[in-house]
């Protein structure tokens, strides 16, 4: 799904490996504007304020499934962004880049866009930035995990350990199906991303930060 520094930038999340950060005028007369907890832009795009923090980023050497890469160390953030509560959508897409770009490609409006590379991803916040106020960029690898975790410690929001209830992962009924049985019970298709905000979101209001899709 996609998602910037307050006063300066705003962040927005577009799926299938994609996220994005909104930057925002810090003329004066915008400093209200920039201060809202939540802002809304002309297609519908929300986003929310992420305040500045420190936190640790990263995994502890006995946490189960860590990469190498994961060193466990304190990271900053040292100013304010506003997120995209969701992944962008193809509806959000679509409003943006034109439907020619997608091939014709057809789905629900709100399933988050897939099988975009990063060069699409610029594109589509380059070409939000030319018709939106404010200019948007691809959050970086800091601002995605600060806003994942949310302020909390452990490998999820919710706690240490994942479910069917909590996100969409394992929906595949020709390889890893172990959730399919849940996501048919609640209306959802097996191998196919939800729309976004089928699950609840963390505790900062941003959806889909674990599982549906893969985020650049």
């Amino acid at each position: 799904m996609i998602r910037y520094h307050i006063g300066k930038t705003g962040v927005l999340r577009l799926a299938a490996g994609v996220l994005a950060v909104l930057l925002l005028s810090s003329s004066p007369g915008k400093a209200q504007d920039e201060a809202k907890e939540r802002i809304v832009n002309s297609i519908g795009m929300e986003f929310v304020r992420i305040e500045a923090g420190t936190f640790m980023m990263g995994s502890p050497e006995d946490e189960p499934y860590r990469s190498d890469s994961e060193v466990l160390h304190e990271a900053v953030v040292e100013k304010p962004f506003y997120m995209q509560t969701t992944p962008v959508t193809l509806s959000q897409w679509r409003d943006v880049m034109g439907k020619r770009w997608l091939f014709r490609r057809r789905g629900d409006p709100d399933a988050p866009i897939v099988r975009v590379s990063w060069h699409d991803a610029v594109s589509f916040v380059r070409e939000l930035s030319s018709r939106e106020a404010g200019t948007y960029r691809l959050p970086a690898e800091t601002d995605w995990e600060y806003a994942a975790r949310a302020g909390t410690q452990t490998p999820y929001p919710w706690g240490k350990e994942i479910d069917c209830s909590r996100a969409l992962y394992a929906n595949n009924p020709m390889r890893v199906d172990d959730c399919v049985a849940y996501v048919e019970s609640v209306g959802l298709e097996p191998g196919e991303p939800a729309p976004v905000g089928s699950y609840d979101p963390n505790p900062w209001g941003l959806y889909d930060m674990h599982g549906n899709v893969w985020e650049w």
